[in-house]
């Protein structure tokens, strides 16, 4: 039988560990389960790879009321691909598949670079210039062109910093999180509006056309509604990977012995730098399900309807499988092997069947491209990037500034000492 972590409710001590809550009361208590209360209401807190297992292939759990509202409503919406079960949500998982690999990927990446070739002239040189809104910006707009989707003009930045904020709060409670999701409202009617538009041109092979066009396993039109919250929950997660790209930036100063071969363009370097990048950066910490029948699991008893979390951040950073799992070592990924499930930046289990990140391939094929760029990019870090592990996703506090130089190539340095690179997660 799993321990209980002795605290009549752990919200505050979730609020103060953040990102660290779970593999902290783990460690503390020599088990890779436990249960407590959050908010009040009973959960059980896992952690590593047969919990991912348990999770994600959706046997004996549901995605359906396991994540609460204030995230939901932000990140997916009601309707949407993760909101579903079965055969409808593999169905309609498929459509994400298909729109983000292959051919369709490929163009996706080119097109980043090209918005980013584009952009970066107009980055102010010799002055604070802020790395991570630019980069919001130039995903925003590849997301929007490779999606077949007219340029928003004036509004650019509203839907970039619109979408910013649909991934920036869905952690968060209160007033933040209740301001993103109004944001979210209007822009969801937009993108009704562009979804209502693509139903009165034939079906083409752009992203907004196939979401527009998708019929269901009935072969209905989705609702309108449905469609609109499906378009953005392609467009936003594109403009998530901003989030890791920022961190490769920060790993690059930290590491710059990785700067020869990612420059000469080797593969084998670039995968295993960008794979560390993903399992090293605080993104969204923990899945939440809930059993849908009963059952026992490494000796616990499951009821029906039972809330669950799944630690992501702390299974990628477990030392059973990831040793002195703080420190930033590609070679971790030089050579295959090991357990798949232990490494889960976007999620475990199958792509189709279950829940995993459809777009965790792109993510990749963008972070390359990325660092293409990244280390010819003549640049200072300005200050150094405390991490607040206490928001979900972690972020360097006040983004990542930079300075710019005229050059095409410099060494990156920092105008303060590189102890000042910290995860913060007290607030001290």
């Amino acid at each position: 039988m799993a321990s209980t972590n002795g605290l009549p409710d752990s919200t505050l001590r979730l609020a103060r560990l953040g990102q660290r809550f779970i593999s902290a009361e783990c460690d503390r208590l020599g088990t890779d389960h436990f249960r407590t209360r959050l908010a009040l209401q009973p959960v059980h807190c896992l952690r590593g790879p047969d919990a991912v297992r348990l999770a994600y292939p959706g046997e004996r759990v549901t995605r359906v009321g396991g994540p609460p509202m204030s995230t939901v409503t932000l990140l997916q919406d009601r309707g949407s691909v993760q909101t579903l079960d079965g055969p409808e949500h593999r169905q309609r998982k498929q459509m994400f598949i298909d729109l983000l690999s292959g051919g369709s990927a490929r163009r996706l990446a080119d097109c980043f670079i090209e918005v980013w070739q584009a952009h970066e002239p107009s980055w102010p040189r010799d002055e604070r210039f802020l790395f991570s809104e630019a980069m919001s910006q130039v995903l925003t707009e590849t997301a929007l062109r490779w999606a077949g989707i007219d340029r928003p003009g004036h509004q650019a930045r509203r839907w970039s910093s619109t979408l910013v904020a649909m991934i920036d709060n869905a952690g968060r409670l209160g007033p933040p999180n209740w301001a993103a999701r109004i944001r979210r409202g209007w822009m969801e009617a937009w993108a009704r509006n562009q979804v209502r538009r693509a139903r009165l041109r034939p079906v083409d092979d752009s992203p907004l056309s196939r979401i527009a066009h998708h019929r269901d396993l009935v072969r209905r039109l989705l609702p309108l509604d449905v469609a609109a919250v499906e378009l953005l929950n392609l467009l936003r997660p594109i403009v998530a990977i901003g989030h890791f790209v920022g961190f490769a930036l920060i790993a690059l100063y930290h590491h710059p012995e990785h700067r020869s071969a990612l420059a000469a363009g080797d593969p084998a370097a670039t995968a295993a730098f960008v794979s560390e990048v993903r399992r090293t950066a605080p993104f969204f910490p923990m899945i939440g399900v809930r059993a849908k029948v009963p059952f026992t699991w490494q000796g616990e008893r499951f009821e029906a309807g039972d809330r669950i979390l799944v630690d992501l951040y702390g299974t990628n950073h477990d030392p059973a499988h990831w040793p002195d799992p703080d420190d930033f070592r590609c070679e971790r990924f030089h050579t295959p092997g090991g357990d798949a499930d232990a490494f889960v930046p976007q999620g475990g289990g199958p792509m189709l069947p279950g829940h995993r990140c459809p777009g965790e391939d792109v993510t990749v094929m963008i972070m390359g491209r990325a660092l293409e760029r990244l280390v010819r990019l003549d640049h200072i870090l300005v200050r150094p990037h405390q991490v607040d592990l206490r928001r979900a996703p972690g972020l360097p506090r006040g983004g990542i500034v930079l300075t710019l130089g005229s050059g095409p190539t410099a060494p990156v340095t920092l105008f303060e000492d590189r102890a000042g690179f910290a995860h913060d997660s007290t607030g001290t």
